[in-house]
């Protein structure tokens, strides 16, 4: 089973890219604010809330009247964000990858994120647009080559002032068959035979 991705420049319409910027805001203050919570809980000597616990916490901030915005995002948008942020975390503290903690995100960076999971339920591909949940519609993208595979999730970019999409593909790929039936032997150096 092979991984492959497909990144094309989207085109929004005003309102669309309205909708998408408020997409991205939601899910960088879930992340912003997700990240404060989790070093608050690392800095008092308790151990990283899992992926669970984040999503469970996701919910009761909803429930916040300081934080009824949140209502207008798309909840699996917001659940992704909190698994990126826990995957990262789990990055940090694995010895062998020596990766650095997360860092909070700033709007004025203008690389905002947003993931679509379950990309066959909820979104659907067809003669240069996309169609995608939470109020966005179909969208149309610059298709310069053929999508191969089955598309598991899509990823919205925004570099600047342009906006992307990100497809993620998985397909299978027999295993290559050498033809020849002799047998080869490598000279690996002047005294050894491999």
């Amino acid at each position: 089973l092979i991984q492959k991705a497909y990144k094309f420049r989207l085109e929004p319409t005003d309102i669309q890219a309205q909708r998408l910027r408020q997409l991205c805001g939601c899910a960088r203050f879930v992340w912003n604010y997700g990240l404060a919570e989790t070093k608050r809980v690392l800095d008092s000597g308790n151990k990283l809330p899992s992926y669970f616990d984040l999503n469970k916490l996701l919910t009761a901030w909803k429930k916040q009247e300081d934080m009824a915005f949140l209502a207008e995002g798309y909840t699996d948008n917001l659940q992704q964000k909190l698994k990126d942020l826990h995957t990262a975390w789990m990055r940090c503290f694995d010895k062998k990858l020596a990766a650095n903690a997360p860092v909070f995100k700033k709007k004025s960076d203008g690389r905002d994120s947003i993931r679509f999971v379950n990309f066959n339920k909820y979104c659907e591909l067809r003669a240069r647009r996309v169609k995608m949940p939470s109020g966005l519609g179909w969208i149309k993208f610059r298709q310069s080559r053929e999508i191969a595979g089955n598309v598991k999730n899509a990823t919205i970019t925004q570099k600047g002032e342009h906006w992307f999409i990100s497809f993620q593909v998985e397909f299978e790929v027999e295993s290559p068959k050498h033809t020849s039936t002799s047998m080869v032997g490598l000279d690996a150096g002047i005294s050894k035979l491999a």
